[in-house]
């Protein structure tokens, strides 16, 4: 899910085995799964959040993800009218572990009264 010129050192590979397994989470890494059924049972709830948002929203985006990359990018620049998309190019699943400083870049654009 990294993207090709992104991907983790042995190193960070470790560390985040050892995220994974503190405290056991790796017993119940397999419920983690369960956002594809909560998927179906939220849809419209999820959707209407996203087409009328109470807060301003900016999508910084991974688009070598196979997951949720380029062609959720497009979906969501089709579903919301001038939406705020950041696409970080050749970066996957993890843009804040792949490309934080632009992350950041991008997010205090986004959001200067953070600073």
């Amino acid at each position: 899910v990294f993207g090709p010129n992104s991907k983790p050192t042995n190193a960070e590979l470790s560390s985040f085995w050892s995220l994974i397994n503190h405290n056991h989470g790796s017993r119940i890494f397999h419920l983690l799964i369960r956002y594809m059924q909560d998927h179906k049972t939220h849809e419209a709830r999820w959707r209407d959040a996203i087409l009328h948002p109470t807060v301003p929203v900016r999508l910084i985006n991974g688009p070598e993800d196979p997951v949720s990359g380029r062609h959720l990018a497009d979906y969501y620049r089709q579903l919301v009218k001038n939406s705020d998309v950041v696409s970080l190019d050749g970066i996957g699943h993890y843009p804040q572990i792949e490309a934080p400083d632009a992350v950041i870049e991008h997010f205090l654009a986004f959001n200067p009264s953070t600073r």
